[in-house]
């Protein structure tokens, strides 16, 4: 059966004074243009990948990451040549995860980092990966399910510490001589009507779970809904960068 799908991404610098979140999206990365407005894509959903990268550290260490984090994964992404499966997607990531660490040395800093989060799909599959604490949600009929597993701080993991939040435990960025890192990745069917939404914590530490589902539920697309959700982490107080993917699955007819 071939799915079809609709998307939209969008991002706001919420009460920050610059942006520190990277999208990937309709085949482009996003980290040179960290302020921008709704964008649209859709096709055939088989191999497509979505992705929302949240730096960390602080200054202009968190935007360093995030960008670096963003144009690895689009390169290896844009180039690749195997199907996407559990093993290609771990060892992309740690590809990426080598490039942050290499940036940060370029900085002299210890405390640099990106949260990821990311979809792919293939052959009516969809795979969900994560470090740290950006999300991933399906709204399936009128069940609203977190996918990802957030990563916390454990007495023996390094840690990355944003205001007045618990410790991420597993971002990229991690030194791998020290310590290792473990990408959460999972594996599921895709079905018509589902819909998916993959976001920076600037939308779940703002929004409730019962507003965000709402939210997706009364959107007539995908464009509405991106744009609904990026409004009401606003609405709630903005404190953070804020990003959103929406898609949705349709199957052909």
């Amino acid at each position: 059966m071939t799915f079809y799908y609709s998307a939209a991404c969008s991002s706001d610098c919420g009460n920050r004074t610059d942006n520190q979140d990277r999208i990937f999206f309709d085949c482009a990365d996003h980290s040179s243009s960290p302020l921008y407005s709704l964008k649209k894509a859709d096709g055939i959903v088989d191999s497509q990948v979505f992705a929302i990268f949240d730096g960390m550290g602080g200054e202009n260490h968190g935007d360093a990451a995030a960008s670096t984090a963003c144009e690895s994964f689009s390169a290896i992404v844009r180039n690749r040549k195997k199907a996407i499966d559990h093993r290609f997607i771990a060892e992309t990531v740690r590809i990426i995860n080598q490039k942050v660490v290499q940036k940060a040395r370029e900085f002299k800093t210890d405390k640099m980092g990106s949260t990821l989060v990311s979809l792919w799909f293939q052959n009516n599959n969809v795979y969900v990966c994560n470090l740290g604490d950006s999300r991933a949600y399906r709204l399936r009929g009128s069940q609203f399910q977190q996918l990802s597993v957030d990563h916390v701080l454990a007495s023996t993991v390094p840690s990355m510490y944003k205001a007045s939040k618990s410790a991420v435990s597993q971002y990229l960025g991690i030194d791998e001589s020290e310590y290792l890192i473990e990408p959460y990745i999972a594996k599921g069917s895709i079905q018509a009507g589902d819909q998916y939404l993959i976001c920076s914590d600037g939308l779940n530490d703002m929004v409730p779970n019962i507003e965000i589902t709402s939210i997706m539920q009364s959107a007539k697309t995908a464009e509405e809904c991106a744009g609904k959700l990026i409004q009401a982490a606003l609405d709630h107080g903005g404190k953070d960068n804020v990003s959103v993917i929406v898609c949705r699955i349709d199957k052909s007819y």
